[in-house]
């Protein structure tokens, strides 16, 4: 079943002899490999295809799952979810890279419940990148046990496991291997003699790498994308270098080039309206990079083998790693035994022979060996100064933060590592005296290893301080977490023993009983280790109900909700108090408030700057300013309890309040008194002084292209109420990426709608256009004559239209290119030039 280098070295004898043989049944192994990941995926998470739970994911329960529940409720309204009014004063949906709307394999969540969904989507993900990983070293002329331990360990590695409830960064890694593999066939092929045949080889791996990028990128997490194509680059060099092949290399890297550009025009509705936004977002400027909050520290390295030395995810005192803030940026565990098969990468240096396998293998060990080491360098952020060189340095570098999460080329190569190590022991094992050689270190060395760790062990039970020194003197005095450690040491023990046992088994023995054991090792040592990283609960969970909220609150359209709990989700890590979290929905953590079409002041995923400059200000400015900026932003009701620290460690109620203030500003509001500004910071201390009352005056900031701004009727007098009445609202309706008003003017006014401002909307009074202002910093205004109008504001961004042609035009390239092309004759190919794959 699992089958050894000597059963792929199987000749086609009937095809050479005439004789009608057997089908080959080695047709019917990836067909058997995709059904074996998949059974994998679903015994890993048994309790959740199986037994009616569901994977409770902090970001994914309290941001994605909204996001993706009010995207499937305005598609299936029949319209495109360009805009989201309900999130903070409104920001572009489709635009922000978060949301990931474009990404296809999120329509299971606009045709499924959440439990099913979420179900489907953890499946797909998880053999999609077990499938790319095991082709990839099949095509590195790995063996299909050595392939399977590969995929196997990268499947289900702590990385991957712990970023799961990040959408974004779990998917677009899920691309990462088959990306690789179109490069590294591109680059294979680029090899051969010029020839028919190869030259329309490369324009159907072109346009299928243009595919598979377009989709990383749709995930709507670029920093990975860039990950990717560092590695692919990196890897076309190294290879061509290698072989002394400049031609090639120059076919490579323009067809790699050829094909990032043909992405980028294939997501053109993403990335026009994407760079739009990134202009009006907190991403505009450089990001904290935070250095002090997720930079590996060499100490950290025992993760490796002792995953939970640092705690487990959660809060407080749960994990205490120091400069690493949370499990899931400092944890790369792909199990012990593909940690020890790793290392026998190096085997291949030993081997004297200059034959082709040999030296493919040599410079496979060498291309992953530095991948690790480079990721781990920039791992350790801070601690080197790699990392800052190139924050400082590179262009569009200091758009991305936490250095930590280059763990994930570290995973990477070690998971590939971990096959190269185990076809070299197939090597050596059959070369005398070498394999004999192989065999008393596996069995001395490792035996001394093991007994140098059990001694570890022996010492580490009988003195806790062992681990406070192992974490410098961070591990906290608490029995319960010694004795998670002690167990945490007693599960590596006997896994290293394992893994030395079957490793030494490989080296003297050939049977395909002895490979089924070592990838069923592989697996049962992460499914012990790594399946409980994010919680399981009961369905239920992804089915609260606001009823408790919604029921308190009058006019909520007219009106904003504010949640002292808003930001506070990041609290809930690894949280398995199914009751705690399903408060937490009903209290308005991150976006959970989102399906319910209420206008909430917090805004979810990538941030409006505007936006975050005004909430910041609201959260840091001290009574009385603060009650006026509350005013402002049409804040009216506040839900808030009792604090948080003490609802989640120290059994305080979980009853919640609604508090309501009189006194806001309506989300649409008529003023005769205003002024000309210009300047974020001015307008914004103006806002914030004791002279300023955002009831009488508005403060109007002209665009370039807008017209010019005309005079109040009356002169503008912060302290003093305008004279004559300036008329009424008369009504206020929200549609998918319109917002419709009615009013009776009396005199001219400014309109204010306290939505966020954002090119791409436009205003009509009476189905005519008018010029739309900039009104109080953030919100939108227009100026209306005296009488009875229909205003309709409507936001409908002329870039996602030239996005779709441009993107369908890139489509019918990209088939013409798969399909459209075919050589006209197979004579003079040169197979034999391909000795970097299948």
């Amino acid at each position: 079943m699992l089958t050894t280098k000597k059963d792929d070295a199987t000749g086609i004898t009937g095809l050479v002899t005439g004789k009608r043989e057997m089908p080959d049944m080695r047709k019917l192994y990836p067909i058997f490999i995709s059904g074996l990941l998949i059974i994998l995926v679903l015994l890993f998470f048994w309790e959740m295809f199986f037994g009616g739970k569901v994977l409770c994911m902090r970001d994914m329960l309290f941001d994605f799952i909204p996001q993706h529940s009010f995207a499937g409720k305005v598609l299936q309204g029949g319209h495109l979810p360009f805009w989201n009014t309900y999130s903070g004063f409104g920001k572009p949906f489709l635009a922000d890279p978060q949301t990931a709307a474009f990404y296809p394999p999120h329509i299971v969540f606009y045709l499924f419940s959440p439990v099913v969904a979420l179900k489907f989507y953890c499946l797909i993900h998880l053999w999609i990148t077990g499938v790319s990983m095991y082709a990839l070293a099949r095509h590195w002329r790995m063996d299909r046990a050595p392939a399977l331990v590969s995929a196997i360990s990268w499947m289900f590695g702590s990385w991957l496991m712990g970023s799961m409830e990040f959408a974004n960064n779990f998917t677009s890694v899920t691309w990462m291997p088959i990306i690789i593999l179109i490069t590294a066939k591109i680059t294979n092929t680029a090899f051969h003699p010029q020839s028919n045949i190869r030259t329309v080889q490369l324009l159907r791996l072109t346009a299928l790498l243009a595919l598979f990028l377009c989709m990383q990128y749709l995930t709507g997490y670029p920093e990975f994308v860039a990950y990717t194509c560092v590695i692919c680059v990196a890897y076309i060099l190294a290879l061509c270098t290698y072989e002394k092949n400049l031609m090639a290399m120059t076919w490579a890297i323009f067809l790699f080039a050829g094909a990032g550009l043909l992405a980028l025009l294939l997501a053109s509705p993403q990335l026009f309206l994407g760079l739009e936004f990134l202009d009006h977002s907190e991403r505009a400027v450089a990001v904290n990079p935070h250095f002090n909050e997720a930079s590996l520290h060499p100490r950290h390295l025992l993760g490796f083998f002792l995953p939970f030395i640092n705690g487990y995810p959660g809060y407080p005192d749960k994990y205490w790693a120091g400069t690493v803030y949370e499990f899931w940026l400092g944890t790369c565990y792909v199990g012990i035994v593909p940690l020890i098969l790793a290392c026998a990468a190096m085997l291949w240096l030993n081997i004297k022979q200059t034959d082709v396998g040999v030296r493919r293998y040599r410079f496979f060990s060498g291309f992953l060996c530095a991948v690790v080491l480079s990721g781990m360098i920039m791992a350790f952020g801070k601690h080197t100064p790699l990392y800052k060189i190139l924050f400082d340095s590179v262009p569009g570098f200091n758009r991305f933060r936490f250095p930590s999460k280059f763990l994930l080329l570290v995973a990477f190569g070690i998971s590939m590592l971990a096959g190269i190590g185990y076809q070299a022991i197939y090597a050596i094992r059959e070369k005398q005296p070498k394999a004999s050689s192989v065999r008393n270190i596996l069995l001395l060395g490792g035996l001394g290893l093991w007994v140098l760790l059990l001694s570890g062990y022996i010492y580490a039970a009988h003195n806790p301080n062992v681990f406070k020194l192992l974490t410098n003197d961070q591990f906290p005095s608490s029995h319960l977490v010694y004795a998670a450690q002690l167990s945490d040491y007693r599960l590596a023990l006997a896994f290293t023993l394992l893994g030395l046992l079957t490793a030494y088994g490989l080296a003297r023995w050939e049977t395909v009983w002895l490979d089924a054991m070592i990838v069923t090792i592989v697996f049962l040592n992460l499914f012990f280790v790594t399946r409980d990283i994010q919680p399981m609960l009961t369905a239920d969970v992804l089915k609260p109900s606001s009823k408790s909220i919604l029921k308190l609150m009058t006019e909520p359209n007219q009106y904003r909700v504010y949640s002292d709990y808003e930001e506070m989700q990041k609290y809930l890590y690894g949280v398995k108090d199914q009751k705690l979290l399903e408060w937490a929905l009903t209290a308005g953590f991150g976006d959970s408030m989102l399906p319910w079409n209420l206008h909430y002041v917090w805004q979810g995923g990538q941030k409006l700057m505007r936006y975050k400059m005004l909430h910041l200000s609201l959260v840091i400015t001290h009574t009385p300013a603060v009650e006026k900026l509350a005013d402002l932003m049409s804040i009216r009701y506040i839900v808030s309890g009792a604090p948080l620290n003490r609802i989640l460690w120290a059994r305080a109620p979980r009853t919640l309040y609604v508090g309501e203030r009189k006194t806001a500003r309506p989300r649409v509001f008529l003023i005769n008194r205003w002024i000309k500004m210009e300047g974020t910071n001015r307008i914004l201390k103006t806002l914030l002084s004791d002279e300023f009352d955002p009831g009488i005056v508005a403060v109007v900031e002209p665009e370039s292209n807008e017209a010019t701004v005309p005079l109040p009727l009356h002169a503008p007098n912060h302290n003093k109420a305008g004279t004559g009445d300036t008329g009424k609202v008369t009504s206020l309706q929200d549609y998918p990426n319109r917002v419709d008003i009615q009013v009776s003017v009396t005199n001219r006014v400014l309109l204010v709608l306290n939505d966020a401002w954002y090119p791409g909307w436009k205003v009509l009074i009476d189905n005519a256009v008018q010029p739309l202002f900039r009104a109080n910093f953030d919100f939108r205004g227009v100026f209306i004559e005296p009488g009875v109008h229909n205003v309709q504001f409507i936001y409908d961004p002329v870039l996602f239209y030239y996005g779709l042609w441009v993107s369908g035009a890139t489509f019918i390239i990209i088939i013409m290119l798969l399909w459209g092309f075919a050589p006209k004759s197979r004579h003079g190919h040169d197979r034999a030039a391909s000795i970097y794959s299948q």
